[in-house]
């Protein structure tokens, strides 16, 4: 794979303790950009993370994959996958049948099923 930013997952937000627009990528989270406008501070945040990547690479070091790309390709993310979803969803079904003997909360459910 060439540079992979083109596939990373950028995030551009308001900073009122900047007064400026931040961009930031997931996948390199001590990375961010500040500028004027949106469009700046994400072209502004793609440019960092592609030098980095370049780096990284001359260094001898592996890039981050693309979290989309490590979707597809079924490596570990923070996506919850399939069996994760559904060990959720029976915790909310069971949380809901032991509302009565207590249990309020979804952290006081698993600290009782860890129990």
């Amino acid at each position: 794979m060439g540079n992979p930013t083109n596939h990373y997952t950028y995030k551009i937000e308001w900073s009122d303790e900047d007064e400026e627009w931040v961009g930031t990528v997931l996948e390199l989270p001590n990375l961010s950009w500040l500028d004027k406008t949106p469009d700046q501070a994400l072209n502004g945040i793609q440019q960092v993370a592609r030098e980095c990547v370049d780096d990284m690479t001359k260094q001898g070091k592996e890039p981050p994959i693309p979290l989309s790309d490590r979707y597809r390709s079924n490596q570990s993310t923070d996506v919850p996958n399939k069996e994760t979803i559904s060990a959720m969803r029976e915790a909310k079904r069971v949380a809901k049948d032991e509302h009565t003997r207590g249990y309020r909360d979804m952290n006081a459910l698993f600290a009782h099923l860890n129990a």
